[in-house]
């Protein structure tokens, strides 16, 4: 499963401000968010940088502890 994710922070080098991203899994014990960047990796970020096309908890769960 993966959730459209628009980036609402500050334009940086990892996500331009306004943009569409995907999100593609969601880590409940740090509650962060596993979005495909700019950079076509996927990395933890916090919810409160997105708006989401759904409710984010139920992508499937990830991990920064693997």
């Amino acid at each position: 499963m993966k959730m459209h994710a628009k980036f609402i922070g500050r334009s940086c080098i990892a996500f331009e401000k306004d943009k569409i991203y995907q999100a593609i899994g969601y880590d409940p014990d740090q509650n962060l968010v596993a979005v495909v960047d700019e950079s076509n990796e996927n990395y933890l970020y916090s919810p409160e940088l997105f708006e989401f096309g759904g409710d984010y908890h139920d992508l499937p769960i990830v991990s920064m502890f693997i």
